[in-house]
């Protein structure tokens, strides 16, 4: 289930949203075929309505600590196939760490020998206050010998091009595939929520291939 664009299960919002608050868009995603599918909303309920163009409007002021949903998701395929998905909708005025991070695309992959700033990839974070407008910084615990760069919105990229790393003196910092094909990277996301708050990951890895391999 995606939650304006974020694969979420829960979701934060605070209390006081006004009614006619719109939650989303909702969407489910299907890896084969077009990706496209359908949800609609199983749950009976006057605290919400979903709307043809997949959001989740308040009806009423929300005064439960929360809100769970069942969605049903109908994919394009034949024949077409279904699943039954649930979202929570928790109020709540405090701040949340963030949970994850998923990246785009998704896995991630590099070329060996790469030169310095090839993007490879962006990085978002998952957050159940995602609709609380925060937002998000990323730095790396650890760029393997200064193999690799992230910026502050996300963007990880090659540091230091094999040029730079043979005029250190080593082969250290090469993006070398008979030396090391998978890298696996410990990344710190802070929230902008009050306070702010921030979560280690260690496990996003990726895989380097021989140029001009195809995925």
């Amino acid at each position: 289930m995606l939650v304006n664009g974020v694969p979420l299960s829960n979701v934060s919002l605070a209390p006081d949203v006004p009614v006619g608050t719109l939650i989303g868009p909702i969407t489910g995603f299907d890896p084969e075929g077009s990706g496209r599918t359908t949800v609609t909303l199983l749950t009976i309920t006057i605290v919400f309505a979903f709307t043809a163009q997949g959001y989740l409007r308040t009806l009423v002021p929300l005064t439960l600590p929360s809100y769970p949903l069942l969605f049903n998701v109908t994919d394009t395929g034949t024949p077409r196939l279904s699943a039954t998905i649930s979202l929570i909708i928790y109020t709540s005025t405090i701040n949340h760490a963030p949970y994850g991070i998923f990246s785009n695309p998704s896995p991630l992959h590099i070329a060996e020998n790469s030169g310095s700033g090839v993007l490879i990839g962006n990085l978002l974070a998952l957050d159940i206050d995602v609709l609380l407008a925060q937002t998000f910084k990323f730095s790396l615990v650890d760029s393997f010998s200064g193999r690799f760069s992230l910026t502050p919105a996300g963007a990880l990229s090659v540091a230091a091009s094999n040029t730079v790393c043979l005029q250190r003196g080593g082969a250290s910092c090469l993006l070398n595939f008979e030396a090391q094909s998978q890298y696996t990277l410990q990344v710190m996301v802070t929230d902008s929520g009050t306070p702010p708050l921030s979560a280690t990951f260690p496990g996003l890895s990726f895989e380097m291939f021989y140029f001009g391999s195809v995925f």
